[in-house]
């Protein structure tokens, strides 16, 4: 079976995990830490980053509020030990209310209270790029700078700004702790993706503590996750050529290209700026309409291949790319009057198809 996110609240789960788990927090106990860092405004990216690597290093127990979909909200709590194990339980909306996800690094469990059923699979956070790599995007790809900010939860922050290069990318901003650097809130072009209500820096937590164990007896369901190969086993596994561009607008790079679906088979290239992350996915047309549904995505079909691109990008911006792919795509039929008649279709604008990122 393959790698599924059953409801949209799992989804949820897994972005907010990621997200914090990118981003959480160093221990600092100078005074005079916030005035250092501020004097460093040109050191931005490294404090970022920093902070990104030594995100197993903390302890904490937060309530956060996640943006989930264009007018949607998710309130979770948010608790993670040493080492980076870490707990999700959704406290609204009321009907996703008391669903738990734990993730340790290497496997995913979600389990649905009113099904009474344990879902487990891959962690997701086991194939996230490396630290370096998207350090030195980031850095390629956005002005960094850091200041003092308002303080959130309680606690005072410092805000480090990412300005684009490229125009039309979002400008993003990240909260975190004065004295831990822990992560507190997010913004992408001055609208909240995440914000945290409460914090707490407990001296003891143990991945133990956190599992989840229900008190009767579940049903377990295991389920792959994404496969990593080469472009060439892809296409032979899929039966049709895949696109992958020579060159990628934006700053974007490839950084893992997978075989995932459940009942029908399909290519993820997955991709990453430094910051924002996105993915290409491709199938045969013969492939049913895509049953995620929400803000964040672009798609169409052309030679018998469906492509759709999703990530957390404005959608003029997964045009672009996506229109990389679909050139580069028909390059490699080498078809002339296909190309042609792929740029009058992108003159006339193209189908969007709203999915959840």
């Amino acid at each position: 079976m393959a790698y599924v996110k059953p409801f949209a609240s799992v989804a949820g789960l897994a972005l907010v995990g990621l997200a914090l788990a990118q981003t959480a927090s160093i221990a600092s106990t100078a005074p005079s830490a916030k005035t250092a860092w501020t004097r460093q405004n040109s050191k931005g990216v490294d404090l970022l980053f920093r902070a990104l690597e030594r995100s197993r290093k903390i302890r904490v127990e937060a309530i956060v509020v996640r943006q989930v979909g264009r007018d949607q909200q998710m309130q979770l709590k948010m608790q993670q030990a040493y080492g980076g194990a870490m707990r999700m339980t959704i406290l609204s909306p009321l009907s996703q209310q008391g669903i738990v996800s734990f993730d340790d690094g290497k496997e995913w469990h979600t389990y649905l209270p009113d099904e009474n059923r344990l879902l487990i699979q891959p962690s997701p956070r086991a194939k996230l790029p490396s630290a370096e790599l998207r350090q030195r995007l980031a850095a390629q790809n956005y002005v960094f700078d850091v200041d003092e900010a308002r303080a959130i939860a309680g606690r005072e922050t410092l805000e480090i700004k990412a300005k684009p290069k490229f125009p039309g990318m979002p400008e993003r901003c990240f909260f975190v702790d004065a004295k831990t650097l822990f992560l507190l809130r997010t913004d992408v072009d001055s609208k909240t993706t995440m914000d945290t209500r409460k914090v707490e820096y407990p001296a003891r937590m143990n991945a133990d503590d956190l599992a989840v164990k229900p008190l009767r007896e579940v049903r377990e369901m295991r389920m792959e996750g994404p496969k990593s190969m080469n472009v060439r086993d892809l296409q032979k596994e899929l039966g049709f050529t895949i696109s992958i561009p020579k060159n990628i607008p934006l700053g974007f790079m490839i950084v893992d290209t997978q075989l995932t679906g459940r009942d029908h088979k399909m290519a993820a290239i997955r991709m990453t700026d430094g910051l924002a992350t996105m993915t290409v996915y491709q199938s045969d047309e013969e492939e049913r309409e895509d049953r995620r549904k929400g803000p964040g995505a672009v798609g169409f079909t052309r030679s018998g291949v469906k492509m759709q691109a999703m990530g957390d990008l404005p959608i003029e911006m997964l045009r672009r790319i996506l229109e990389a792919f679909l050139k580069g795509l028909q390059a490699q039929a080498g078809s002339p009057e296909a190309v042609n008649a792929l740029n009058r279709a992108m003159e006339s604008g193209v189908r969007i198809i709203l999915v959840a990122p």
